[in-house]
Order: C-alpha cells, then structure tokens, then sequence
C-alpha cells in the first residue's frame, strides 16, 4: 500500500513522518579499541572484516588483551550499531545482537547506541540509498575519505510512528534470516567441495589402488606425475592494455582476473569490453573449453581457475590471465579447474610464487614446470563430474542469495521512504514493547 509522500533533504519520506538528526537519537558516537588483535587474550576483538553475511562467526574473531577500564569501555552489548570509519568498507554497519560477554570493538569502527528510535529501524535504515547518499557525499568533503563522529551525528534520519518502525524491522529482519540461511547453505556446500576434493586428488575415483608419495603428495599408484607443460603445451598470455572507464561500444569481450572467482566460477554477466588490433583478438580468441589460470593476484587469490564456456560475443583474454588449452585426450580441462582450485585452497600457489608488494606471480615458465598429478582420461572425467555437481548446487544457492539481495535492498528503500507501509499489517512487535 503506498501513501503520499513530501521532499525531503535525503528524498522523499511519507508526509506523516519526521526527520530527526542522529544526534538527536542516539548517545554520542565512540571510536574503537586501538589494540592489536592476536590469538588470545581476554576479550575477542570485532573487525569489520570479521562481518559477513549479516552477521559474525564470533568463534573466528579473534583475541585482544582488555584492561577492567578499557573494557568498561569498550564493551559491546545488545542493539550496539558499529560502523567502519575509514577503508573500501567506509560506511558498513553492523547490529549486535548476541555477542560473547567479553568483547570490544576495533578502532577502525566506531559504535552508535540508539536512544530515541527502533534500533533495527535504525540498523536498516543504515542499509538504504538514503543512507549510503549521505555518506557518499561526507566522504567527498572529507579529505581523508572516511567517517568520523561528526558525520556520523549529522546524518539524517527519517522517523515513522514507532510502532511502525517495529512492523518495518520485523519485516526486514524476516528476509535477512533467509539470507544468512542461504548463506549458511553455501558455505556447507564450498565445505562439502573442499572435502571431496581432497578424497578424490588424494584416492581417485578407483577404490583399492594403493597411495604411494609423489612431488604432490599421496596420490593412487596408477596415477602419473607430469609438468604441466608436457600434458598441456598450448599456454599463453593474455593482452596487456588497460580497460577503459567507458567501454566502447564496438569493443570486444575481454575476460580479467576479477571475473573469475575464488572457486573457480567465471561470470559472464561481470565481463567488460575492449577495442584492441584485430591481430591481438585473433590470437587470444577464447574458444570453448580453454582453461583461464590467474597467475598474479594477491596471496589468497593467485591460482583461481575457470573454464570458458563458448558465447554469443567474441571473447578474449587480459594479461593476468593465462590460458591452458588441453587436446582433451590426455588431460581433461574441468579436472585442471578443480585441480589448481583445490591447490589454491592448499596455498600450494602461494609457497611457490614469487613474492612483490601485496602481490605474488606464478608465470608461464613457473606453471608449465608445475608437476600436476594425471589419472587416466577417463577418471579425470569422472572426478571433474563429481565436483561439477557440488560446484553447480553452490553456484545455485550464490545467484538465489544475490537475487534476495538485490531484492532486499529494494524492499529496504521502499520502506525507508514510505512508498510501501507496513502500518495496520500483523506482524511481531515484541522488542517494541
């Protein structure tokens, strides 16, 4: 149901609503804990990295030593909203809602306690455009790009009746519940991969063969060990040209190392064009079944892998990348997917690079020396199968998640604007009460 609405500083909001400043409606913003974070300690110490998903694994945050005073201090409880000041996550936010008793936050955030509002009202509303309008345009006044408490206090916030704050944030926590349960349910699945992976790299497909210890590890005994270059002799570099901001229009497809993903999935819907000589697009023509290999990238990403699946467009390839083409009778090109994948996860990548700032190389030299462990055809197919199935539930239970999300963040603007009301609707209100 929608109902009229009246302009607004941060857009329109439903005529019978207030604007408040956040000043007005929370205690005095308060900067983090300066400490460093270790394995142990007397207080577990929240990052924003640490946030994922719309929520935190508190089992994984790590330890911080708290005096009694600082953490009096710094201690988070119940409805505590913290948001990262500064860095590529500036204007992220988080609500606490169970929290081990002894646990501080970080100084690269600062937390807000709500005084005169719905918290959860207030923590969605930190998810709207509305919202992230007047962050955007604070960070392009401040010099050093971040947030402070001054920002913070200033932000605009629009106020419906309370109890229709409660109905909005029940509503919306509804739907985040599903998006941690899908989340949840990807990460059981990249779990399940990772396991199968190792049993199959390390057993085969072929019960009974004995292991025996190669250059890579156990692997069955009928298995052969190969350089790369000897089962794979076609590997190239891709072009080395900077995309530009405004792709042409007549460009062609160009495939970089950020579309393709950490477990290997390469998106097509990601992929940005290019114009470059038709000698160069001739040559690093992609075709279907060429294996991308990204041989340099940061430690925890050098060594992701996918497989090109043939497009309406031309593709092509940047430098970052190289390509493997298998004749598909001795090495199978989905198996070496999962093969560097599963390497990857097992920084073998990262203890043979050569090591730059913030960076590690693996080049073509380098991975065609690579020893790699080679079934025959036939089980390489098999293993490729076996994993292909897990990765496609994965990828299934990834794209119903973005879906939700997208549509999350619609529902989040209506309601933050009053173009949808909830106001009259059934719905729990107990935390209001």
């Amino acid at each position: 149901m929608t109902r009229s609405q009246k302009d607004t500083p941060i857009g329109p909001i439903a005529d019978d609503w207030q604007l408040a400043a956040l000043r007005d409606i929370s205690a005095r913003p308060q900067y983090g804990y300066a400490t460093s974070a270790s394995e142990s300690g007397t207080h577990r110490f929240l990052r924003i990295t640490d946030i994922k998903d719309y929520s935190v694994d508190w089992s994984t945050v790590p330890m911080c030593e708290c005096t009694p005073h600082d953490a009096a201090k710094y201690q988070l409880i119940e409805n505590d909203i913290v948001f990262a000041r500064i860095g590529a996550t500036t204007g992220k936010s988080h609500i606490i809602k169970t929290a081990p008793a002894q646990s501080v936050f970080a100084s690269y955030l600062i937390r807000v306690r709500p005084t005169g509002i719905d918290p959860d009202f207030l923590y969605f509303f930190f998810q709207s455009s509305a919202y992230w309008r007047q962050v955007s345009a604070n960070m392009h006044n401040n010099l050093k790009k971040g947030m402070n408490a001054t920002v913070l206090q200033s932000l605009q916030v629009p106020l419906p009746p309370r109890t229709e704050q409660c109905q909005i944030s029940d509503l919306l926590s509804n739907v985040v519940d599903g998006l941690r349960q899908l989340a949840r349910l990807e990460r059981l699945a990249v779990e399940l991969k990772e396991s199968l992976a190792q049993v199959l790299f390390s057993r085969g497909t072929r019960g009974g063969i004995p292991a025996v210890e190669t250059p890579v590890g156990l692997v069955p005994s009928n298995w052969a060990v190969k350089s790369l270059g000897r089962a794979v002799p076609d590997i190239d570099y891709g072009l080395s040209r900077a995309i530009p901001k405004s792709p042409p229009r007549d460009g062609v497809k160009i495939v970089t190392t950020a579309e393709i993903t950490r477990d290997g999935v390469l998106r097509y819907d990601k992929i940005r064009r290019i114009t470059a000589p038709a000698r160069a697009i001739d040559r690093l023509m992609l075709r279907n079944g060429d294996v991308l290999f990204n041989w340099r990238n940061s430690l925890s990403l050098i060594g992701k892998t996918a497989v090109y699946e043939e497009q309406p467009d031309a593709h092509i390839f940047a430098s970052f990348v190289l390509r493997l083409r298998c004749d598909e009778k001795e090495t199978h090109n989905h198996y070496l997917k999962h093969l560097f994948n599963h390497m990857r996860e097992r920084a073998v990548f990262v203890r043979l690079a050569r090591r730059a700032v913030n960076q590690a190389n693996f080049n073509r030299n380098e991975i065609a020396a690579l020893p790699v462990p080679l079934p025959s055809y036939s089980e390489q197919r098999e293993i490729a199968a076996q994993l292909d199935m897990v990765e496609q539930r994965r990828t299934h239970l990834t794209r119903r998640r973005e879906v939700m999300v997208e549509l999350f963040r619609a529902l989040v603007d209506d309601l933050m604007s009053g173009r949808m009301r909830v106001k009259g609707r059934v719905g729990a209100t107990e935390h209001c009460s």
